[in-house]
C-alpha cells in the first residue's frame, strides 16, 4: 500500500452571470484541474479507480462556491460586465487523471 498523488482534470460548461442584473451572460468551456492525494492505495491500481466521484463533485463544488476559476475567466473575458460563475455542468462524464506522485 502506498500514498499517491493524483492529478484531476474536468471539463465544464461554466454560466456567468452578471453581477447586478443577475442575468446569464455567457456559457463557456474550461478545463479545472486539482490534485488528490489517496492514503493506503494499491500501487498498481490505475488512478481512475482510485479516486472516487464523490470527492470529485466535492472538489468541484469547493471550487465554485469559492468561485475559484473567476480570476482567470474575468482576464479570458474583460469584455463582459462584472460576473460570476453561478454554475457548471460537466461537459464530458469522465474525469481525465495522471499520476503525479508514488509514494511507498
Amino acid at each position: 500500500m502506498v500514498k499517491r498523488t493524483i492529478k484531476v482534470t474536468v471539463y465544464l460548461t461554466l454560466q456567468l452571470y452578471d453581477k447586478q442584473s443577475r442575468a446569464l451572460l455567457k456559457e463557456t468551456y474550461t478545463e479545472c484541474s486539482f490534485p488528490v492525494t489517496m492514503e493506503h492505495v494499491n500501487a498498481d491500481d490505475e488512478a481512475k479507480d482510485i479516486v472516487p466521484d464523490r470527492l470529485i463533485h466535492h472538489e468541484l463544488d469547493q471550487m465554485l462556491t469559492k468561485q475559484v476559476m473567476l480570476p482567470e475567466l474575468k482576464k479570458q473575458y474583460p469584455d463582459l460586465p462584472d460576473f460570476y460563475i453561478g454554475g457548471a455542468t460537466l461537459f464530458t462524464q469522465q474525469a481525465f487523471f495522471e499520476n503525479i506522485t508514488d509514494n511507498k
